[in-house]
């Protein structure tokens, strides 16, 4: 007498359980920690977690650049549904002489990290860029060396941001490094450009660096993947760093004004989950995310 088994159910591999909800997608935005329940259905999570971006000090303008953020990936994570997981989104550090921020991180420090760059730390010591914990990424691109220099480029999904620019005087027209594996692009020098972010849907083009010849909105690196474009210097505007994850270049009102404090850009962490998506690139846009990513809650 033959004996039929019945099969396994759909949502159990040789491996344990997975995730048969619907595409979806959780994306946090404010700094600091937040504890995330795992959603109904959801066993398997991909992650990207991006550090924040270092900056200037104040220093009678006797600064570097700031150090991009790190970038850092990880696919299939077992997760519970109930379970109440940490998750951090690192802060930029505030402009002093070679601090770090806090670092973006899901579950802890042994899962998924993006780590902070790190502030310049004198006139002729740049801030170095954040590295990653995770199954690939990239690290943050270091700012360059000189008062009128530029921040470095946030990591890419798989390669290092551009290193900002460097001078000698202020006469230097110094063009920024590019990023690459979808990374930003490094801040141009003598107008100091900031450097470039990087976007959370992916890797994408690679962002270039900015040019510094003159001050005419071009100083600022290019963001990687998506990610905000650098703030370029000019004689009016400051040089804002650019999310996610962009290192500062000037950020005062005046080329002349003796305070050339600058402060990087926050960083980012985002959640995916449903069957074949995978970082860097594989069903991982916003599109795919059919359930929509949930950005009310835990921004």
């Amino acid at each position: 007498m033959s004996i039929l088994l019945a099969p396994y159910p759909s949502y159990f591999v040789s491996g344990g359980p997975v995730t048969t909800a619907a595409p979806g997608g959780v994306l946090f935005e404010n700094t600091g920690t937040h504890s995330w329940t795992v959603p109904a259905d959801v066993y398997s999570v991909s992650v990207v977690c991006i550090g924040p971006g270092g900056g200037r000090y104040s220093s009678g303008n006797q600064s570097s650049g700031g150090g991009g953020g790190g970038l850092g990936w990880a696919n299939d994570i077992a997760v519970t549904p109930g379970e109440t997981i940490q998750v951090r989104v690192g802060s930029a550090p505030s402009p002093d002489v070679g601090g770090y921020g806090s670092d973006s991180y899901f579950k802890d420090t042994s899962t998924c990290v993006g780590y902070s760059g790190r502030n310049a730390i004198s006139n002729s010591t740049s801030g170095v860029g954040g590295t990653y914990v995770g199954d690939g990424g990239g690290n943050g691109g270091n700012g360059g060396t000189g008062r009128y220099s530029g921040g470095g480029g946030a990591g890419g999904y798989s390669g290092a941001g551009g290193v900002g620019a460097s001078t000698a005087a202020s006469g230097d027209a110094r063009i920024g490094g590019n990023g690459s594996g979808g990374a930003g692009g490094g801040g141009g020098g003598w107008f100091a450009g900031s450097g470039g972010g990087v976007g959370i849907y992916g890797e994408g083009v690679s962002g270039t660096g900015g040019n510094g010849a003159a001050n005419d909105g071009n100083s600022g690196g290019h963001g990687g993947s998506g990610g905000g474009d650098g703030g370029s210097y000019n004689d009016t505007t400051s040089s804002t760093a650019s999310k996610y994850g962009g290192a500062s270049g000037y950020q005062i009102g005046s080329l002349w004004q003796s305070n050339a404090e600058g402060q990087g850009a926050d960083g980012g962490v985002r959640v995916i989950w449903g069957t074949g998506r995978s970082f860097p690139s594989t069903s991982v846009d916003a599109a795919s995310s059919t359930a929509g990513e949930d950005t009310t809650t835990y921004t």
